[in-house]
């Protein structure tokens, strides 16, 4: 049996102001035009001990093309996890402004707080140049247990575990509220937190070869779609999710005991235009609908399982098997066509 149990959070914060804009002129929309920033990336190392972040933005733009800015952040105890928000274009001030969300599990004096660290990235993009900041601007204390920590996202909220809680957490991203989700009798610790790509999450809690784990699903509003017994995971287009024996997700553990980066996809969203602005994309017909996977013991069969609602309907409609494989280490769903 599971509980979910919302709880305040003392939140050290630095507001930041963007400018959004709405509506929709007359006529027919123009195409989406491509992100201003579609042709930079941003990559991410540490140090050895993982107590400092670097990073450092590439790409070209029409007059230039090389590396433009870089930067560290810290420092951490350890940075157990990194994770990237969804973009905001501002056109009349050509700037792209997202979040960079990094978990530190050896946060405190004695090393085992987990403190979850938002910054906010500003790209100021020209023909030729791109001016780049990275400033602090939430510090959230959260209730788990130093651990190697799994993280994934949608739209709105966070989800965040490690092995050594019984909980992983759901964090809003507008408001910061923690909202803790778990409580199965006896405690089972948070092995694996994976997100497909219509902002569906699936925390998994016990060992992928264990008899003693669970699952709980939470949809795109944070709501819970479902939990039953076992541990499972959810697939996206880009990165393959690793299965070890205790843990899943888009890297395997670390050797040592230092867990490497979940490393989760960096979507894009519509942009605001501020003349003709581009109609919203129909929603996928199957966009309230997911798929889980799971193992056997020995990892030779991968299983399915489509759940989710319909107009007329909601509940499970599909499954079955796929294998035998020597041993199943990763898994990726491509993308899809309508």
């Amino acid at each position: 049996m599971r509980t979910r149990i919302v709880f305040p959070t003392v939140v050290a914060a630095t507001l930041i102001c963007a400018n959004l804009s709405y509506g929709q002129e007359g006529g027919v929309p123009a195409a989406p035009a491509a992100p201003i920033d579609a042709t930079l990336y941003t990559k991410y190392n540490t140090d050895r001990a993982h107590t400092s972040v670097n990073w450092n933005v590439c790409g070209s733009l029409p007059g230039s093309s090389g590396c433009y800015g870089s930067g560290t952040l810290g420092p951490f105890g350890m940075a157990g996890a990194l994770l990237e928000g969804e973009p905001t274009t501002d056109l009349t001030m050509n700037t792209v402004t997202r979040a960079i969300y990094i978990l530190d599990i050896a946060s405190g004096p004695n090393q085992n707080e987990v403190v979850l660290y938002v910054y906010t990235k500003v790209d100021t993009i020209t023909t030729d140049s791109d001016t780049v900041t990275v400033t602090l601007s939430q510090t959230i204390s959260l209730p788990l247990v130093s651990g190697l920590a799994s993280m994934a996202a949608n739209n709105q909220f966070l989800f965040i575990g490690t092995d050594r809680s019984p909980y992983a957490v759901e964090i809003n991203k507008q408001t910061f509220s923690v909202t803790q989700l778990g409580g199965f009798n006896p405690p089972i610790p948070v092995t694996g937190i994976t997100a497909d790509e219509y902002g569906y999450a699936t925390v998994s809690f016990g060992g992928f070869n264990s008899l003693h784990s669970a699952f709980i699903v939470v949809g795109p509003d944070g709501s819970d779609e479902e939990d039953g017994v076992g541990s499972q995971v959810m697939l996206n287009t880009n990165q393959a999710v690793k299965i070890t024996v205790r843990h899943a997700g888009i890297q395997a553990p670390a050797d040592a005991g230092i867990s490497d980066f979940l490393r989760v996809r960096r979507s894009r969203c519509r942009h605001d235009q501020d003349d003709r602005v581009p109609a919203a994309s129909a929603t996928p017909i199957d966009a309230t609908l997911y798929t889980r996977y799971n193992m056997d013991r020995a990892h030779t069969s991968v299983n399915w399982n489509v759940c989710g609602s319909l107009p007329g309907s909601s509940g499970c409609y599909g499954s079955g098997t796929l294998g035998p494989f020597g041993r199943a280490g990763a898994l990726l769903e491509g993308e899809p066509t309508t």
